[in-house]
C-alpha cells in the first residue's frame, strides 16, 4: 500500500494545504516559505503511521486527511476537551479518527487525551514488566531500546496499549486502527540527523540522556556487524552444501550439466563476482579459478560447483548492490577520499596516501551525505515512505543539483517513496513537476 494525497486543514488555525504525491516518479518535494508547515507535515505523517498519537495532538490543525492507493481514507480530527471546573490548564484534545474504505462502512475511533490516566496508579515495573523493551531512565521518562525513543507516560500508554492489561477500553487501539496504520511503514530523516542518542541512562548509571555527533561512527559500527552476521549465513550455507555435495552429485542426471563453454562461462561469471564482492569488502581476496582442458567425467562436477557456489554468493546480492551503489555516490562526491568497507570496520574513509581518516574528522556536509545515504540504503525497509526534511544542509551547490538523481537511484533499488521538505531551487534543479507548493491563506 502506498500514500496518495495528503489533506491538512486549518493548519495552526490558517493553512490549508493539499499533497499530491507523485506515485510514479516516486518522489515528492514539498516547498515553500517558512513557517507554512513543512517539517510539521513530516512529523504527522510519521506520527499517523507510528504508534503513539502524542506527536497528533501537539500541532493544532482541525482536520488531517491521507488517502492511500487502494481508494480507502483514513481521517484524523482533533476535538478539543471542555475544561474543568477550577482547572487553567489547557487540556490536550481527543482524536476522532474514521477510516473510510470504498463499499465498507466507515469505521470510527475516539482515543480520549491522557487526563484521564495517572501516572502514580500505576508502577513503573507494571510497564518494564509488560513491555521488556523499555528501560526507565529518569523519572517519568522511558527508553525504547528497540526504537532508541525517549517516552513519557503518555508515549508509553498510546504506543503500547495493545500490550497494557491494565488500560480502560477507552485508551486502547482497535484492531482496524492499528491495521491501517501499520500498512505504510514510514521513516522520518530528520533535519538534525546528526545527533545520535547514546545509551540509555539506565545502563550507563545516571539519570542523563548523552547525545554524540558521531552518528557516522555508529552506523559504521552497525554495518560492521551487518556484514558479519551475512559472512555467517554464507559460513552456515556453505557447510550445508559441502556437506552434501556427494550425495547430490551422485544423484545427479548427466543430461542437466552444463556444456563445456556453458560451464567456462559460468565459471568467469562466478571470478567476476567474487571480485565484485571483495571490492565491497564481503569476501576475503583469493586465487582466480585456472582451469585447462575440461573432460566430460568433470562436468558433472564443476556443473554442481557452479550451482552451490552461485548460492552461496547470492547470499550477498542485497547488500553488495547497495554497497557499490554507495560508494558510486560517495566518490563523485569526495574528491580526496576513498570509501572502503569491511568486516571489521563497517565503511572507513581514506586520503589519497591512503591514511586513514576518522568519520569524526568529516566535513559537516561530508557526515550529512553519508548519513542520509546509509539510512535510505540499510536502514529502510521496502517499501517504505521516507520523509526527508532539508536534504540541502550543509551540502555544496553543486551536490545539491545531483541530489535528485542519487535519491531516484536509491528509491529505484531499495524500492521506495520519497517525500522531500526542501527550501532549495537547486535540490529541485529542473524537476518542478516533482514540487508540490505550500500556500498561504490568502493565495
Amino acid at each position: 500500500m502506498r500514500i496518495k494525497r495528503v489533506h491538512v486543514k486549518g493548519l495552526f488555525g490558517i493553512f490549508n494545504h493539499t499533497i499530491n504525491l507523485r506515485i510514479k516518479d516516486r518522489i515528492t518535494i514539498i516547498h515553500g516559505p517558512n513557517g507554512y508547515g513543512k517539517t510539521v507535515i513530516l512529523g504527522l505523517l510519521k506520527a499517523l503511521f507510528g504508534r503513539g498519537y502524542q506527536p497528533l495532538r501537539k500541532v493544532p490543525y482541525s482536520r488531517l486527511e491521507v488517502e492511500l492507493t487502494d481508494h480507502s481514507r483514513i481521517i484524523v480530527a482533533q476535538r478539543p476537551q471542555k475544561r474543568a471546573r477550577g482547572v487553567d490548564a489547557q487540556l490536550p484534545p481527543d482524536l476522532d479518527f474514521s477510516l473510510i474504505r470504498p463499499g465498507k462502512t466507515t469505521a470510527r475511533h475516539r482515543a480520549p487525551g491522557m487526563q484521564s490516566l495517572d501516572e502514580r496508579s500505576f508502577p513503573s515495573f507494571y510497564v518494564e514488566r509488560y513491555i521488556p523493551s523499555l528501560r526507565r531512565i529518569a523519572g517519568g521518562k522511558w527508553r525504547d531500546r528497540e526504537t532508541r525513543d525517549v517516552l513519557d507516560f503518555g508515549d508509553v500508554v498510546e504506543r503500547y496499549s495493545d500490550r497494557l492489561p491494565f488500560l480502560p477500553t477507552s485508551q486502547r487501539t482497535p484492531k482496524w486502527l492499528a491495521s491501517f496504520r501499520s500498512a505504510v511503514d514510514v521513516r522520518l530523516v530528520e533535519a538534525q540527523r546528526l545527533i545520535a542518542k547514546d545509551k540509555p541512562a539506565a545502563e550507563s548509571g545516571t539519570d542523563k540522556v548523552s547525545e554524540t555527533p558521531l552518528v557516522v561512527t555508529g552506523y559504521s559500527e552497525e554495518l560492521a556487524a551487518a556484514i558479519r552476521t551475512k559472512l555467517q549465513e554464507y559460513g552456515a550455507l556453505s557447510q550445508e552444501l559441502d556437506r552434501s555435495f556427494p550425495s547430490r552429485l551422485l544423484e545427479r542426471n548427466p543430461k542437466s550439466d552444463l556444456k563445456t563453454e556453458e560451464l567456462r562461462k559460468a565459471l568467469a561469471k562466478l571470478d567476476e563476482k567474487r571480485c565484485r564482492l571483495v571490492a565491497a569488502g564481503l569476501l576475503e581476496e583469493g586465487k582466480p579459478l585456472k582451469l585447462g582442458a575440461i573432460a566430460d567425467r568433470h562436468r558433472s562436477v564443476l556443473s554442481v560447483y557452479v550451482e552451490d557456489n552461485d548460492r552461496k554468493l547470492s547470499v550477498f546480492d542485497e547488500m553488495a548492490h547497495k554497497i557499490d551503489l554507495m560508494k558510486s555516490i560517495i566518490s563523485r562526491r569526495f574528491q580526496y577520499k576513498d570509501l572502503f568497507f569491511s568486516k571489521e570496520t563497517g565503511f572507513l574513509f581514506k586520503c589519497k596516501d591512503r591514511t586513514t581518516l576518522d568519520a569524526a574528522k568529516l566535513s559537516s556536509g561530508e557526515q550529512h551525505e553519508v548519513v542520509l545515504l546509509y539510512e535510505l540504503l540499510f536502514k529502510v525497509r521496502p517499501k517504505s515512505l521516507v520523509l526527508i526534511d532539508e536534504p540541502e544542509l550543509s551540502l555544496h551547490v553543486g551536490w545539491q543539483m545531483d541530489f535528485l538523481e542519487d535519491i531516484a537511484g536509491i528509491a529505484e533499488l531499495a524500492n521506495l517513496d520519497v517525500v522531500l521538505a526542501t527550501h532549495s531551487p537547486q535540490i529541485i534543479n529542473k524537476r518542478w513537476d516533482l514540487t508540490e507548493k505550500l500556500r498561504g491563506p490568502l493565495d
